[in-house]
């Protein structure tokens, strides 16, 4: 199974310790790929780029800004 995990690296609700824990636990599960994004809408880009590259799984890890797109 394929995931893609979206990150919003300015989100004041995450961390970066959080991040890695996320990711560590999912690598162990999945074939992962992290993408960061740098720009408003980025998220939505990365998320249908990924279920058009056929991409089981899209997760979110950012604010409420980054999950509402």
């Amino acid at each position: 199974m394929r995931a893609v995990l979206i990150v919003n690296p300015n989100a004041t609700s995450t961390t970066p310790a959080g991040r890695d824990l996320l990711a560590h636990a999912l690598e162990s599960r999945v074939k992962l790929t992290v993408v960061h994004t740098d720009h408003r809408g980025h998220a939505i880009e990365i998320a249908r780029d990924a279920t058009r590259d056929g991409t089981d799984v899209v997760i979110v890890h950012g604010g409420d800004g980054t999950v509402n797109e």
